[in-house]
Protein backbone atom coordinates (compact mmCIF):
# COMPACT_ATOMS: atom_id res chain seq x y z
CA UNK A 1 0.00 0.00 0.00
CA UNK A 2 1.56 3.17 -1.05
CA UNK A 3 2.14 5.81 1.73
CA UNK A 4 0.43 9.27 1.47
CA UNK A 5 2.94 11.32 0.42
CA UNK A 6 0.75 14.95 -0.12
CA UNK A 7 -0.98 13.87 3.57
CA UNK A 8 0.31 17.07 5.30
CA UNK A 9 0.37 20.81 3.46
CA UNK A 10 2.61 23.48 5.25
CA UNK A 11 0.10 25.08 8.18
CA UNK A 12 0.60 29.09 7.99
CA UNK A 13 -1.04 29.57 11.73
CA UNK A 14 1.95 29.77 14.45
CA UNK A 15 0.67 28.99 18.17
CA UNK A 16 1.87 30.14 21.47
CA UNK A 17 3.27 26.37 22.29
CA UNK A 18 3.46 23.26 20.38
CA UNK A 19 0.59 21.18 20.07
CA UNK A 20 1.08 17.82 22.33
CA UNK A 21 -1.10 15.45 21.87
CA UNK A 22 -0.79 14.20 25.35
CA UNK A 23 -1.04 17.92 27.23
CA UNK A 24 -1.98 17.50 30.88
CA UNK A 25 -4.00 19.63 32.94
CA UNK A 26 -5.02 20.38 36.42
CA UNK A 27 -7.87 18.60 37.88
CA UNK A 28 -9.60 21.73 38.73
CA UNK A 29 -12.17 24.49 37.13
CA UNK A 30 -9.14 26.65 35.60
CA UNK A 31 -7.48 23.76 34.18
CA UNK A 32 -11.16 22.52 32.79
CA UNK A 33 -11.29 25.62 31.45
CA UNK A 34 -8.10 26.03 29.65
CA UNK A 35 -8.17 22.49 28.66
CA UNK A 36 -11.80 23.23 26.92
CA UNK A 37 -10.05 26.67 25.31
CA UNK A 38 -7.38 24.40 24.16
CA UNK A 39 -8.97 22.17 22.14
CA UNK A 40 -11.47 24.69 20.61
CA UNK A 41 -8.14 26.39 19.41
CA UNK A 42 -7.25 22.57 17.98
CA UNK A 43 -10.88 22.23 16.10
CA UNK A 44 -10.65 26.38 14.78
CA UNK A 45 -7.02 26.73 13.62
CA UNK A 46 -7.59 23.28 11.96
CA UNK A 47 -6.98 23.38 8.06
CA UNK A 48 -8.46 20.19 6.81
CA UNK A 49 -6.81 20.00 3.42
CA UNK A 50 -8.40 17.07 0.66
CA UNK A 51 -5.40 14.69 1.82
CA UNK A 52 -6.32 15.21 5.30
CA UNK A 53 -9.97 14.73 4.58
CA UNK A 54 -9.14 11.42 2.58
CA UNK A 55 -7.24 10.22 6.01
CA UNK A 56 -10.21 10.94 8.00
CA UNK A 57 -12.82 9.38 5.68
CA UNK A 58 -10.77 6.19 5.35
CA UNK A 59 -9.47 5.95 9.27
CA UNK A 60 -13.90 6.50 9.81
CA UNK A 61 -14.01 3.73 7.43
CA UNK A 62 -12.21 1.44 8.83
CA UNK A 63 -13.91 2.02 12.23
CA UNK A 64 -16.94 1.09 10.93
CA UNK A 65 -15.08 -1.88 9.23
CA UNK A 66 -17.06 -0.39 5.91
CA UNK A 67 -13.44 -0.36 3.64
CA UNK A 68 -13.39 -2.91 1.11
CA UNK A 69 -9.73 -1.88 -0.15
CA UNK A 70 -7.50 -4.97 -0.58
CA UNK A 71 -5.63 -3.67 2.74
CA UNK A 72 -7.72 -4.63 5.79
CA UNK A 73 -5.03 -3.67 8.63
CA UNK A 74 -6.00 -1.58 11.72
CA UNK A 75 -2.96 0.31 11.45
CA UNK A 76 -2.10 3.62 9.82
CA UNK A 77 1.28 5.31 9.25
CA UNK A 78 1.56 9.40 8.83
CA UNK A 79 4.43 11.10 7.88
CA UNK A 80 5.20 15.28 7.30
CA UNK A 81 8.21 17.41 7.87
CA UNK A 82 8.57 19.22 10.71
CA UNK A 83 6.02 21.42 11.45
CA UNK A 84 3.57 20.65 8.16
CA UNK A 85 0.77 19.69 11.18
CA UNK A 86 0.78 15.99 11.76
CA UNK A 87 0.75 16.56 15.91
CA UNK A 88 -2.04 18.90 15.06
CA UNK A 89 -3.52 16.21 12.87
CA UNK A 90 -3.00 13.69 15.89
CA UNK A 91 -4.95 16.28 18.36
CA UNK A 92 -8.22 16.74 16.04
CA UNK A 93 -8.61 12.97 15.51
CA UNK A 94 -7.82 12.55 19.31
CA UNK A 95 -10.94 15.39 19.96
CA UNK A 96 -13.25 13.38 17.45
CA UNK A 97 -12.96 10.15 19.10
CA UNK A 98 -13.61 11.00 22.29
CA UNK A 99 -16.95 9.68 22.77
CA UNK A 100 -16.99 10.45 26.63
CA UNK A 101 -16.35 14.21 25.98
CA UNK A 102 -18.22 14.43 23.21
CA UNK A 103 -21.52 12.68 24.73
CA UNK A 104 -21.83 15.76 26.62
CA UNK A 105 -21.25 18.39 24.36
CA UNK A 106 -23.57 19.48 21.23
CA UNK A 107 -21.22 17.18 18.35
CA UNK A 108 -22.52 19.50 15.55
CA UNK A 109 -21.08 22.40 17.19
CA UNK A 110 -18.06 20.64 17.74
CA UNK A 111 -17.55 19.90 14.46
CA UNK A 112 -19.08 23.47 13.06
CA UNK A 113 -15.36 24.22 14.67
CA UNK A 114 -13.35 21.51 12.47
CA UNK A 115 -15.58 22.96 9.13
CA UNK A 116 -17.01 26.28 9.77
CA UNK A 117 -17.79 26.50 5.52
CA UNK A 118 -19.93 23.17 5.75
CA UNK A 119 -17.16 22.09 2.92
CA UNK A 120 -17.07 18.24 4.51
CA UNK A 121 -20.71 17.22 4.90
CA UNK A 122 -20.11 13.36 3.45
CA UNK A 123 -17.38 13.51 6.13
CA UNK A 124 -19.56 15.01 8.65
CA UNK A 125 -22.17 11.80 8.15
CA UNK A 126 -18.81 9.07 8.65
CA UNK A 127 -18.36 10.71 11.78
CA UNK A 128 -21.83 11.15 13.46
CA UNK A 129 -22.53 7.88 11.91
CA UNK A 130 -19.42 6.13 13.74
CA UNK A 131 -19.79 7.46 16.85
CA UNK A 132 -23.78 6.51 17.12
CA UNK A 133 -22.36 2.97 16.40
CA UNK A 134 -19.86 2.49 18.56
CA UNK A 135 -18.04 4.07 21.56
CA UNK A 136 -14.76 5.20 21.10
CA UNK A 137 -11.57 5.80 23.80
CA UNK A 138 -8.72 7.09 22.35
CA UNK A 139 -5.30 6.31 24.05
CA UNK A 140 -2.95 9.53 23.03
CA UNK A 141 0.66 8.58 23.12
CA UNK A 142 3.57 11.35 22.73
CA UNK A 143 7.08 9.25 21.97
CA UNK A 144 9.00 12.64 22.75
CA UNK A 145 8.37 12.33 26.47
CA UNK A 146 10.00 9.12 26.85
CA UNK A 147 13.70 10.06 24.94
CA UNK A 148 15.15 10.94 28.02
CA UNK A 149 14.29 8.74 30.25
CA UNK A 150 16.03 4.82 30.41
CA UNK A 151 15.43 3.29 27.44
CA UNK A 152 11.76 1.77 26.88
CA UNK A 153 10.35 -0.07 24.61
CA UNK A 154 6.71 0.64 22.86
CA UNK A 155 5.27 -2.25 24.24
CA UNK A 156 6.33 -0.57 27.67
CA UNK A 157 4.88 2.43 26.90
CA UNK A 158 1.29 1.08 25.80
CA UNK A 159 1.27 -0.54 28.98
CA UNK A 160 2.03 1.99 30.92
CA UNK A 161 -1.12 4.54 28.93
CA UNK A 162 -3.49 1.70 29.47
CA UNK A 163 -2.61 1.35 33.08
CA UNK A 164 -3.14 4.69 33.93
CA UNK A 165 -6.47 5.03 31.63
CA UNK A 166 -7.63 2.11 34.26
CA UNK A 167 -6.66 4.38 37.27
CA UNK A 168 -3.25 2.47 38.14
CA UNK A 169 0.44 2.95 38.40
CA UNK A 170 2.48 4.23 35.36
CA UNK A 171 5.23 2.22 37.20
CA UNK A 172 4.51 -1.39 35.37
CA UNK A 173 5.90 -3.16 38.34
CA UNK A 174 3.34 -1.61 40.47
CA UNK A 175 0.58 -1.51 37.99
CA UNK A 176 1.27 -5.76 37.88
CA UNK A 177 0.27 -5.66 41.85
CA UNK A 178 -2.53 -3.64 41.56
CA UNK A 179 -3.64 -6.18 38.41
CA UNK A 180 -3.37 -9.19 41.06
CA UNK A 181 -4.68 -6.72 43.67
CA UNK A 182 -7.68 -5.68 42.69
CA UNK A 183 -10.82 -7.43 43.50
CA UNK A 184 -9.46 -8.74 46.57
CA UNK A 185 -11.34 -7.31 50.02
CA UNK A 186 -8.71 -4.85 51.12
CA UNK A 187 -8.20 -3.39 47.71
CA UNK A 188 -11.07 -0.65 48.42
CA UNK A 189 -9.16 0.22 51.67
CA UNK A 190 -6.11 0.21 50.19
CA UNK A 191 -4.96 3.78 51.19
CA UNK A 192 -5.91 2.87 54.82
CA UNK A 193 -3.95 0.16 54.69
CA UNK A 194 -1.20 1.55 53.56
CA UNK A 195 -1.30 4.16 56.38
CA UNK A 196 -1.58 1.64 59.21
CA UNK A 197 1.40 -0.27 57.44
CA UNK A 198 3.24 2.98 57.34
CA UNK A 199 2.57 3.16 61.07
CA UNK A 200 3.42 -0.12 61.89
CA UNK A 201 6.58 0.61 60.46
CA UNK A 202 7.00 3.66 62.29
CA UNK A 203 7.35 6.31 59.29
CA UNK A 204 5.95 9.62 60.63
CA UNK A 205 3.02 11.13 59.82
CA UNK A 206 1.84 7.81 58.15
CA UNK A 207 -1.61 9.45 57.86
CA UNK A 208 -0.23 12.06 55.58
CA UNK A 209 0.47 9.22 52.91
CA UNK A 210 -2.14 7.97 49.87
CA UNK A 211 -2.02 5.11 47.80
CA UNK A 212 -1.12 7.32 45.07
CA UNK A 213 2.18 7.86 46.95
CA UNK A 214 2.91 4.19 46.78
CA UNK A 215 2.11 4.31 43.01
CA UNK A 216 4.44 6.67 42.66
CA UNK A 217 7.47 6.02 45.26
CA UNK A 218 9.22 3.03 45.66
CA UNK A 219 10.61 3.89 49.06
CA UNK A 220 6.94 3.43 50.08
CA UNK A 221 5.61 0.45 47.71
CA UNK A 222 8.66 -1.45 48.26
CA UNK A 223 7.27 -1.57 52.24
CA UNK A 224 3.57 -1.28 51.24
CA UNK A 225 3.23 -4.34 48.35
CA UNK A 226 5.83 -6.46 50.98
CA UNK A 227 3.32 -6.61 54.11
CA UNK A 228 -0.04 -6.21 51.53
CA UNK A 229 1.07 -9.80 49.73
CA UNK A 230 1.87 -11.69 53.04
CA UNK A 231 -1.72 -10.62 54.82
CA UNK A 232 -3.30 -11.85 51.86
CA UNK A 233 -1.66 -14.73 51.05
CA UNK A 234 0.21 -15.36 54.37
CA UNK A 235 4.22 -15.43 52.88
CA UNK A 236 5.20 -12.20 51.40
CA UNK A 237 7.49 -14.60 48.55
CA UNK A 238 6.06 -14.11 45.30
CA UNK A 239 6.24 -10.53 45.24
CA UNK A 240 9.08 -10.74 42.83
CA UNK A 241 6.94 -12.72 40.09
CA UNK A 242 3.87 -10.74 40.61
CA UNK A 243 5.69 -7.12 40.27
CA UNK A 244 8.03 -8.36 36.96
CA UNK A 245 6.98 -10.22 33.71
CA UNK A 246 8.24 -10.44 30.57
CA UNK A 247 6.78 -7.55 28.55
CA UNK A 248 6.38 -8.30 24.41
CA UNK A 249 4.39 -6.54 21.55
CA UNK A 250 1.82 -9.28 22.31
CA UNK A 251 1.20 -8.88 26.02
CA UNK A 252 0.74 -5.22 25.14
CA UNK A 253 -1.96 -5.74 22.58
CA UNK A 254 -3.45 -8.46 25.19
CA UNK A 255 -3.92 -5.54 27.89
CA UNK A 256 -5.26 -3.20 25.34
CA UNK A 257 -7.92 -5.72 24.73
CA UNK A 258 -8.82 -6.40 28.15
CA UNK A 259 -9.18 -3.22 29.05
CA UNK A 260 -11.61 -2.70 25.80
CA UNK A 261 -13.48 -5.73 27.08
CA UNK A 262 -13.88 -4.17 30.73
CA UNK A 263 -15.20 -0.86 28.72
CA UNK A 264 -17.53 -2.86 26.25
CA UNK A 265 -18.80 -4.60 29.44
CA UNK A 266 -20.05 -1.27 31.08
CA UNK A 267 -21.39 0.26 27.71
CA UNK A 268 -24.41 0.22 25.58
CA UNK A 269 -22.16 0.21 22.51
CA UNK A 270 -19.84 -1.96 21.05
CA UNK A 271 -15.91 -0.15 22.48
CA UNK A 272 -12.89 0.42 20.09
CA UNK A 273 -9.91 1.79 21.44
CA UNK A 274 -7.53 3.95 19.03
CA UNK A 275 -3.95 4.13 20.24
CA UNK A 276 -2.71 8.06 18.66
CA UNK A 277 1.19 7.65 18.75
CA UNK A 278 2.93 10.64 17.76
CA UNK A 279 7.20 10.60 16.75
CA UNK A 280 7.65 7.40 15.69
CA UNK A 281 10.13 7.82 13.97
CA UNK A 282 12.45 10.48 15.99
CA UNK A 283 11.19 7.66 18.96
CA UNK A 284 13.10 4.84 17.02
CA UNK A 285 16.10 7.06 15.80
CA UNK A 286 19.03 4.57 15.05
CA UNK A 287 17.43 2.13 17.18
CA UNK A 288 16.34 -0.53 14.27
CA UNK A 289 15.16 -3.03 16.78
CA UNK A 290 12.48 -0.94 17.76
CA UNK A 291 11.27 -0.62 14.06
CA UNK A 292 10.82 -4.35 14.36
CA UNK A 293 8.92 -4.25 17.30
CA UNK A 294 6.79 -1.66 15.88
CA UNK A 295 5.98 -3.62 12.98
CA UNK A 296 5.17 -7.09 15.29
CA UNK A 297 3.01 -4.33 17.44
CA UNK A 298 1.09 -3.87 14.63
CA UNK A 299 0.69 -7.37 13.84
CA UNK A 300 -0.10 -8.29 17.07
CA UNK A 301 -3.06 -5.29 17.23
CA UNK A 302 -4.12 -6.64 13.68
CA UNK A 303 -4.56 -10.66 14.98
CA UNK A 304 -5.94 -9.91 18.51
CA UNK A 305 -7.57 -6.43 18.18
CA UNK A 306 -9.88 -8.13 15.30
CA UNK A 307 -10.73 -4.59 14.26
CA UNK A 308 -11.33 -3.30 17.78
CA UNK A 309 -7.73 -1.36 18.26
CA UNK A 310 -6.87 0.66 15.90
CA UNK A 311 -3.57 2.56 15.81
CA UNK A 312 -2.40 5.80 14.41
CA UNK A 313 1.54 6.55 14.08
CA UNK A 314 2.62 9.77 13.07
CA UNK A 315 6.14 10.06 11.86
CA UNK A 316 8.63 12.53 10.04
CA UNK A 317 9.67 10.36 7.27
CA UNK A 318 8.38 7.83 5.36
CA UNK A 319 9.19 4.09 6.59
CA UNK A 320 12.15 3.48 4.07
CA UNK A 321 13.92 6.58 5.05
CA UNK A 322 14.22 4.88 8.38
CA UNK A 323 16.70 2.54 7.56
CA UNK A 324 16.53 2.14 3.33
CA UNK A 325 15.64 -1.35 1.90
CA UNK A 326 14.80 -2.51 5.63
CA UNK A 327 11.01 -2.09 5.85
CA UNK A 328 10.35 -4.12 2.29
CA UNK A 329 12.72 -6.76 2.52
CA UNK A 330 12.70 -7.44 6.05
CA UNK A 331 9.83 -6.46 7.61
CA UNK A 332 6.02 -6.30 6.61
CA UNK A 333 5.05 -3.20 6.46
CA UNK A 334 2.17 -3.09 4.34
CA UNK A 335 -0.05 -3.32 7.21
CA UNK A 336 0.63 0.12 7.91
CA UNK A 337 -0.51 3.18 6.13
Amino acid sequence: MKLEEDLFQEQATSFEESIRIDREFEEDSAGTALREERYRHYLDTYHVTDASENFLSDFFARVRGEDDEMRKGANHWLYGYYGSGKSHLLSVLNLLTDSDSLDEVNQNTVWNRLDPDQTNDDLFEMWSGMLNEYHLVPLPINLLKYQSVREQSFSEIILQSVYQARGLSERLDIAFFEEWYQGRETWDHRTELTQEILRDAGVPNAEEYTWEDVQEYRVLSDLVLDEILERETGTADGLADIRQRNISQRMAVEAVESYRQELDEQSDKPVKILLLVDEVTLFIGGNYQRLSELNALAESIDTIGDGNIQMVATAQSEIEDVRPGLASKQLDFGILK
